[in-house]
């Protein structure tokens, strides 16, 4: 079978578990009443609901934080259109001839490896 069936049976056998743990809480039963209910043994709900919080947990902690940001209007003897400032107090100016590509790379550098998604 190749990589994909895999992968779909997978998700499926992910979904199916993260339904029946969901369930459990607000149906008034037990552990174990609940899945004898649903044809499914306790200590598979207790390893795939510890598999599932962790997974849950990797993902949150991979995501890339949102940042506010506030637009100010230039003062009129800047002569830099643009400024950000990093949640390190770093602020870098970028002027009107910026080249993208260096100013990727320089945010990288600032903000380590969650910058390189940009």
């Amino acid at each position: 079978m190749g990589k994909q069936g895999r992968s779909t049976r997978g998700q499926e056998r992910e979904r199916f578990w993260r339904r029946l743990i969901a369930g459990q809480p607000g149906s008034g039963m037990s552990v174990q009443g609940w899945c004898d209910e649903h044809g499914v043994s306790a200590p598979s709900f207790y390893v795939w609901r510890w598999k599932l919080a962790q997974r849950d947990a990797r993902r949150k902690s991979h995501r890339p934080s949102l940042l506010p940001v506030e637009i100010l209007r230039p003062a009129a003897e800047s002569c830099a259109p643009l400024e950000i400032e990093l949640p390190s107090r770093v602020r870098v100016r970028v002027g009107p001839a910026c080249e993208w590509e260096l100013l990727r790379q320089v945010l990288a550098l600032l903000q380590g490896p969650e910058a390189e998604r940009c």
